[in-house]
């Protein structure tokens, strides 16, 4: 059964290396965004890899997307950044410098590089939905 009025309170997540994070609710907008977020990063990062070949330049810096495996892990791990660095609202368990690490769109997304943790994340926060 579907509860019309689902909840819109933030809930928080349990994530690998003591990381917990209090995530807004996902909606079917929330992940249309997020893998059209992963479709246009991949378009980008091929588009500035083509202009940099005709122009002679090095690709450094740039993910290789030039194999279709390394295309497909960076396009599905596209997906669980994207919807972090929209729906994380605060976290504990992430130090920078020290100190406590804000959560930034930046800092976000670079613990979401972390293997297990985006991955951890993705499974958790798309199943809450479904529960």
């Amino acid at each position: 059964m579907i509860d019309l009025r689902p909840s819109v309170e933030p809930h928080g997540l349990e994530l690998p290396y003591g990381l917990h994070v209090i995530v807004q609710p996902l909606a079917t907008v929330g992940m249309a965004v997020a893998q059209a977020g992963a479709r246009r990063a991949v378009e980008a990062i091929e588009r500035q890899a083509r202009e940099r070949l005709e122009a002679g330049l090095p690709l450094n810096g740039l993910p290789d997307l030039s194999a279709e495996g390394e295309r497909d892990g960076f396009y599905q791990a596209q997906p669980s950044r994207e919807l972090a660095v929209r729906h994380v609202v605060s976290w504990t368990g992430v130090e920078l410098g020290g100190g406590p690490a804000l959560p930034t769109p930046e800092n976000i997304a670079a613990v979401m590089e972390l293997y297990p943790v985006g991955e951890r994340f993705f499974q958790e926060f798309t199943l809450r939905q479904c529960c």
